[in-house]
């Protein structure tokens, strides 16, 4: 019986910490000033849970030209983004040639931690795609940006530019719902780990 008391307290803690973390997303605001789209929204509380941070997302928008159609989640180490302002902020008035020692030390120190950050994300996807069968223009894929940071989307994503309106419209109803799969993965995990 006292076993079965504290399962049920360590359930409950976890999903007050699953809510705690929805209700701080929720308050984020983008550049634009939109909150975070419900296709995205639980896959990033449950990647913030499981200590992978998240620093951008969209849900993918037919009318947003500017991006790809299809949902994203960007990833960077708060412990990469930490080093590179530290560095900037307290190396201003360094010696040139000593300043570009540093800088690259620096420099490599930000490119490693945040592959550490994407080895969490390896780990996450590939345990979410055992034994899932999906097309493969659909499955969440990680692409390298600047300084090793993570985007997380579909692997169909940059071809959406190919396909007309009605098309498109479609791959990012796919899309959205192969992110929203990750996130509802994410949250039975982070719910039911002991």
């Amino acid at each position: 019986m006292y076993e079965m008391n504290q399962e049920s307290l360590r359930d409950s803690e976890r999903q007050q910490q699953w809510e705690e973390r929805r209700i701080a997303v929720e308050a984020i605001k983008g550049l634009k000033g939109n909150p975070v789209g419900e296709p995205v929204k639980e896959s990033v509380i449950g990647l913030n849970l499981f200590n992978v941070h998240t620093v951008f997302s969209g849900e993918g928008r037919m009318e947003d030209f500017a991006r790809v159609t299809a949902p994203f989640i960007d990833v960077e180490s708060l412990e990469a983004k930490q080093l590179r302002d530290g560095f900037e902020k307290n190396h201003k008035d360094i010696e040139e040639d000593d300043s570009a020692i540093r800088r690259e030390s620096a420099h490599k120190q930000v490119l490693l931690e945040n592959l550490k950050e994407r080895a969490k994300l390896i780990v996450l996807l590939d345990e979410f795609y055992r034994g899932r069968e999906v097309p493969y223009e659909q499955r969440l894929t990680i692409e390298s940006w600047k300084d090793n940071t993570s985007h997380i989307t579909n692997e169909g994503a940059r071809l959406q530019e190919l396909f007309d309106e009605t098309v498109r419209r479609q791959k990012l109803l796919e899309y959205q719902k192969e992110m929203r799969a990750f996130g509802a993965f994410l949250k039975q995990k982070y719910l039911s780990q002991e």
